[in-house]
């Protein structure tokens, strides 16, 4: 299975001491592709008979909210939580849900 996506954020950011809070979204499209193999040895080199692949694009929105801590001034901790709506022809699909994100961010 493979998901890949793209869009526009936009985001706001609060700069007081060491904490920076943001909050923001995201909006864009993707696609969702899978190969499903119904039957078959996946060690063989032959042609599988019962195979199927799926592609479904979507349309997403993001909301996100945030928090920098500055440990130096080009070298920041972060944390996002958002929580992914991906649509596809008025219907909620997959990928949908909440992530959270913990990582460096490097300034300059």
């Amino acid at each position: 299975m493979r998901v890949g996506c793209g869009g526009v954020l936009e985001d706001c950011c609060w700069r007081l001491d060491k904490a920076w809070p943001y909050i923001g979204g995201t909006i864009g499209g993707g696609s969702m592709k899978g190969l499903y193999i119904l039957d078959g040895d996946q060690n063989s080199w032959t042609q599988d008979a019962n195979s199927t692949f799926h592609k479904k694009s979507f349309f997403y929105v993001t909301p996100y909210v945030g928090c920098d801590y500055c440990l130096t001034r080009k070298v920041h901790i972060t944390f996002r939580l958002d929580w992914m709506l991906a649509f596809h022809k008025s219907e909620l699909c997959l990928p949908t849900g909440p992530r959270l994100y913990f990582g460096f961010m490097f300034c300059h």
